[in-house]
């Protein structure tokens, strides 16, 4: 998986990926996006319409393979920004294995 870094005014820097998910916000039947960069404290998501709100509460679901072994995310997250390409997250409701799931993906990310 090709990675780089994308840095912003950010507590942490975001590796881009590419990593199908889909999007729960209430509003909308559940929506498929593709998240093309993650960090511990968010990602991006492109898609097309509908988007969910700015400032709107979503979960993101996806999935990725670490050592070969499946591993399933349920991240909820709020909507940080919305544009015309698709909506930056910010997540929410961390809890220990919720850090860990993350530290564990960003590893695979930079192919540790």
């Amino acid at each position: 998986m090709a990675t780089s870094e994308v840095t912003h005014d950010r507590w942490s820097k975001r590796r881009e990926l590419e990593v199908d998910v889909v999007i729960h916000d209430g509003k909308h039947q559940p929506m498929r996006g593709l998240m093309i960069n993650i960090s511990i404290g968010g990602a991006y998501i492109e898609m097309g319409a509908p988007q969910p709100e700015r400032e709107a509460a979503i979960s993101l679901d996806f999935k990725t393979e670490i050592d070969g072994e499946p591993q399933y995310y349920h991240m909820p997250a709020k909507v940080a920004h919305v544009d015309e390409t698709g909506i930056g997250l910010v997540f929410e409701d961390y809890d220990a294995d919720t850090v860990e799931a993350l530290k564990r993906l960003m590893r695979s990310v930079l192919g540790q």
